[in-house]
């Protein structure tokens, strides 16, 4: 499951940050991203090739520009697979940035606190609704 951004007013509450792409592999769109000290989800607006007409991959390619959403009232995460965790509504969300494994409602060693549950998620649920907080990640590593 992708993360999705969803919104519940039209204009949406969402803040974001321009950003160059510095790996040498293209960032998919809805995935979880660390920027630096900020954690969000690539953005990529749906675009056509003005030579074929065709749809664009949603990716942010090697080294070209691109939008991170650090803030969203409402975005679909996956949880860490296998993990067996449980979320209540209001609940931490953390998030290894590193490896990239889905979320976990308790903080470990390197995860990074990017936001609150906004659902209840049984073991078996392969995603959960949050609230994304993903500014300042690293100054708040520790609950």
């Amino acid at each position: 499951m992708a993360q999705v951004l969803e919104t519940g007013a039209p204009e949406g509450k969402w803040a974001s940050l321009e950003f160059t792409n510095p790996l040498s592999t293209d960032l998919a769109n809805g995935q979880l991203y660390l920027c630096r000290e900020t954690v969000g989800i690539i953005f990529v607006a749906d675009r056509i090739s003005p030579t074929t007409g065709c749809r664009l991959p949603l990716v942010i390619p090697a080294g070209e520009s691109g939008v991170l959403i650090y803030n969203a009232e409402k975005a679909r995460v996956p949880k860490e697979t296998g993990s067996g965790n449980v979320f209540s509504p209001g609940d931490s969300v953390y998030w290894d940035g590193v490896h990239g494994n889905g979320v976990v409602p308790t903080w470990q060693s390197g995860y990074l606190h990017i936001g609150k549950a906004l659902e209840a998620a049984a073991a078996d649920d392969d995603d959960l609704q949050i609230d994304l907080k993903g500014d300042s990640a690293i100054a708040r590593v520790m609950p």
